[in-house]
């Protein structure tokens, strides 16, 4: 089916949105049966030396989400966790909790124990589904979930006194029909972090994913043909290589939602992420694609035999998730012999990864532009006055439509102070748009850094390092790096006989909370934490390092 990319406003219980007449599907269910038009014996998810073909998707999703209902009773509206490294089990997982009309719940794979157990308690889910890794750092915990009714080990059961069992994932059955999804009904509980150190649940609906998989065929359709650097041809055998974990909302929708739809292989880049590695499966593959964060981009350009590498099968590379460069499109197009799109994309798990777009020529007259709306998405620039911004003049960025999740789970004061009555989403970052229609971002009213695609909060970080022996007090900061955009730094104030040092402090951080989080840099002294009147921490002091420190490490 063709699909049709005419919209119309409609009033809804989330606002006045600009809908899409004519989805190409609804619900994700409907999305998963566009699969049964690709070729069956063609790759859907490649893992290592395994694969998992499109023409077996739909039996193998049918027959775990049969198992599901009928043995722990899962229903519609239950959740379903998933605590994994990227792997064929988080894809079948996901899906069959989704066709059954159950919400899917991706835990952050790189997160401290404690993390996971509060991520857990919050959405309650009636069944975990664990690899080998995550079952020894959260094994302690399970018997005080009471909540659970059954946990499930992917691969083989490990040695334990728990009552758990191996994910059945050789099981074949009809995908469901019987069960009535709403396209407003959650579908996804995704996380990002909160400014008080407390991870949020983003509800995503049926609704948000279909809406922006229909933004990205009409980018296909449409916005491409505009703006291609070279004649765009059919893509024959569409693969790309995925180094977004599938916890985060890029490697879930374009991971494994979208390519079901679509009939792209995505091959996994499994283990810790290695530049050499990803370019290896990409050429080895025929990938036709690749994306990510900017991070993950520039190591690979960075690689010093590139150019020895047979790289005329790559027609696009995209990126988003964190600032990128100025030069790295360029870059891109230098490298890449073939490359017909090179784009940017910009949105946070709340507006379902993306709402705007800008790729090809646009990119590259605009090369530090965030991209512009695409046909269903409406954004605003408010000033601090409250006013809407005109072209060129700073505000905070908003947006609106059916992109936009519904709250935050069992959270209704974020959920308030995020989304109005409206529908419009306040996202904290700061940018201005031109008079062609282009966001520019300037900063973020919001603390947040962004660590190689990771959103990090310097609070959350500030209040273990306080409880560190022998700490006072604690200032958290993000500062410019070259490969991840930001990387996280911090001073401390100590007491005058503390024997301190910043490896005892990192080493306290990684005990709490996840390594990403842990800062690269502490400053350590008997100097205060920089405040203004206000009392709010002077970040850029501490960015910046021109705090008079009695010691720096």
């Amino acid at each position: 089916m063709t699909p049709s990319f005419s919209t119309q406003r409609v009033e809804t219980t989330h606002g006045s949105l600009v809908l899409y007449q004519s989805p190409s599907a609804r619900t994700l269910r409907e999305l998963l049966e566009l699969s049964v038009a690709v070729d069956p014996a063609r790759p859907y998810i490649v893992q290592d030396d395994r694969v998992l073909l499109f023409g077996d998707l739909p039996s193998t999703v049918g027959g775990l989400a049969k198992h599901l209902r009928e043995v722990t009773g899962l229903a519609p509206g239950d959740r379903v966790a998933i605590a994994a490294a990227n792997c064929i089990e988080w894809v079948i997982t996901a899906w069959a909790t989704v066709v059954n009309g159950a919400i899917t719940v991706g835990l952050n794979s790189w997160w401290h124990p404690e993390e996971a157990r509060q991520a857990l308690e919050l959405t309650t889910p009636r069944v975990l589904v664990l690899d080998s890794h995550y079952f020894g750092l959260l094994e302690k915990h399970i018997p005080h979930l009471d909540f659970l009714d059954a946990v499930y080990v992917i691969g083989e059961v490990p040695s334990t006194s728990l009552d758990i069992q191996s994910l059945p994932t050789d099981l074949r059955a009809d995908l469901p029909t019987d069960i009535a999804i709403d396209p407003d009904d959650i579908a996804t509980l995704l996380f990002t972090s909160g400014t008080t150190g407390q991870a949020k649940a983003v509800q995503g609906t049926h609704r948000n994913a279909c809406s922006t998989f229909q933004n990205t065929q009409w980018m296909a359709a449409q916005y491409f043909p505009q703006v291609t650097l070279k004649p765009l041809q059919p893509v024959q055998h569409p693969t790309t290589v995925l180094t977004a974990p599938m916890f985060h909302v890029a490697g879930l929708q374009w991971g494994f939602l979208f390519p079901a739809a679509t009939g792209t292989t995505v091959v996994l880049n499994t283990g810790r992420y290695k530049a050499e590695k990803a370019l290896r499966l990409a050429v080895e593959s025929g990938a036709t694609s690749l994306g990510g964060v900017p991070t993950t981009l520039m190591r690979i350009l960075d690689l010093p035999d590139l150019s020895s590498h047979d790289l005329h099968q790559i027609i696009n590379v995209s990126w988003g998730g964190a600032p990128a460069p100025a030069d790295l499109a360029q870059r891109c197009v230098d490298s890449f012999p073939n490359l017909a799109l090179v784009g940017t994309g910009y949105g946070l798990t709340e507006t379902c990864g993306l709402g705007l777009y800008a790729a090809g020529t646009e990119l590259l007259d605009n090369p530090t532009t965030a991209g512009r709306t695409m046909p269903c998405v409406e954004m605003s620039i408010v000033t601090q006055e409250g006013h809407d911004a005109s072209p060129g003049e700073q505000g905070e960025v908003r947006m609106r439509g059916p992109i936009v999740m519904t709250g935050y789970w069992n959270n209704p004061e974020a959920t308030s102070d995020a989304l109005s009555a409206d529908g419009w989403f306040t996202t904290g970052d700061l940018g201005y748009v031109s008079e062609d229609g282009f966001l520019f971002l300037t900063g973020r009213k919001k603390e947040i850094i962004i660590r190689g695609g990771e959103n990090v909060y310097p609070v959350e970080i500030e209040n273990v390092l306080r409880s560190a022996p022998g700490v006072v007090d604690a200032g958290v900061a993000g500062r410019a790096h070259p490969e991840l955009g930001e990387e996280v730094v911090a001073y401390v104030q100590v007491e005058p006989d503390a024997t301190v040092t910043m490896e005892s402090l990192q080493e306290h951080v990684r005990s709490h909370l996840a390594g990403f989080k842990v800062p690269t840099s502490i400053g350590i002294g008997q100097d205060v934490v920089p405040r203004n009147a206000a009392g709010k921490i002077l970040r850029d002091a501490i960015a910046g390092g021109s705090l008079r420190f009695t010691q720096v490490l």
